[in-house]
């Protein structure tokens, strides 16, 4: 704290806040609320303004907040803000504004060549690829082995979970990557 010695903030997932007090510290999370106005995980940086040693603010990967009491309340301050952080990103081969990636912490968004790109799925969006015969066949994946399909472009709401059989214990990347090959292509492969 720029005005308390005793008081540090640390970012991580969350955000804590530190007080020293007869030589022990107190920690407080101030991130998560129990309002639901909790701030996005995954904290980047932080930064009290000159002067205002109430007004903290932070990024992460949910993009720019800021609270003017010390954590105490949050307000989101992304309007405008065209920014995330993609992990993947595949192109339908029919179509140079068609595009599907996956971001860290903020889902699977669809690019269609419109100014505004469509938030596909939830979650961490992981690796992602079209089906070269089918191209409205697509599919992403989550972390941990997770994968999902979408019949209709990845359009919201259309994903269906694929069901993996994946042994105990298997040691996987976060995002696993996938690579689509059509059914057709498939056959080829295997003549």
């Amino acid at each position: 704290s720029p005005d308390n010695p005793g008081q540090i903030y640390l970012g991580e997932v969350s955000i804590w806040c530190g007080d020293a007090g007869g030589g022990d510290w107190t920690w407080t999370n101030i991130a998560d609320k129990a309002d639901g106005s909790s701030i996005h995980a995954d904290q980047h940086t932080m930064a009290f303004v000159a002067g205002a040693p109430d007004v903290i603010w932070v990024g992460c990967d949910g993009g720019m907040f800021r609270s003017d009491d010390r954590g105490i309340t949050w307000m989101a301050r992304n309007t405008g803000i065209g920014i995330t952080e993609f992990e993947y990103i595949c192109q339908s081969r029919g179509s140079a504004f068609w595009l599907l990636g996956g971001t860290q912490d903020n889902g699977t968004e669809r690019y269609d060549g419109s100014s505004v790109w469509l938030h596909s799925q939830d979650g961490d969006g992981g690796g992602c690829g079209v089906d070269t015969t089918t191209p409205s066949t697509v599919f992403h994946t989550f972390y941990n082995m997770g994968i999902e399909r979408s019949a209709q472009s990845g359009d919201w709401d259309t994903w269906q979970k694929l069901e993996l059989d994946v042994p105990d214990g298997y040691g996987c990347l976060f995002y696993p990557p996938v690579d689509v090959r059509s059914e057709e292509h498939t056959s080829e492969l295997q003549s």
